[in-house]
């Protein structure tokens, strides 16, 4: 690929995913949304500290009207929100005290909104051949990649370094 493979980050929230695929892959383009621009804000500072160049874009996901504006992608990269809203209890207080609400929860009669949008932006905006990486909830990782294998080759669920099942990756 000239100038290397276009990648893009959904929900990038500080920005992490994006700048560490930037610094270990110097010659890719990568875009980063989010519906946060007070996530991307931070971000942006982040990417100027490590000298990643990253283009951040603020952008609702789910609105898929919005997605006019975004080109094709070889590589789609996502931790989206994925923890159904009755388990805020159950998690530690690191995690629900200080990450925001956004980031984090889903309604609990729709635990895979994120990966049914991801599914279908991929199907438009994702390049033939080009791949698609995403975290999941461990209960849900199996219902994510029957989602993906709806429409897309090779879906493979990878686990954590715990043993979890945690990532799905397809070829789009």
């Amino acid at each position: 690929l000239i100038g290397g493979p276009s990648i893009v980050d959904v929900g990038t929230g500080s920005g992490c995913i994006a700048i560490a695929i930037k610094k270990n892959l110097p010659h890719s383009i990568v875009t980063a949304i989010d519906i946060s621009v007070k996530a991307l804000h931070i971000a942006t500072e982040n990417a100027a500290t490590l000298k990643a160049a990253v283009s951040f874009l603020p952008l609702n996901f789910l609105d898929e009207s919005a997605w006019k504006q975004l080109p094709g992608f070889d590589i789609i990269v996502s931790n989206p929100p994925y923890i159904p809203l009755n388990e805020k209890e159950k998690l530690a207080r690191n995690v629900k005290d200080f990450e925001p609400a956004e980031a984090l929860f889903v309604p609990d009669n729709s635990p895979l909104l994120f990966y049914e949008k991801i599914a279908l932006f991929a199907k438009v905006h994702g390049n033939t051949g080009g791949r698609i990486y995403i975290e999941t909830h461990e209960e849900h990782a199996g219902k994510v990649a029957s989602l993906f294998k709806e429409t897309f080759k090779e879906v493979v669920i990878k686990k954590d370094i715990f043993g979890k099942d945690r990532m799905v990756m397809a070829l789009i």
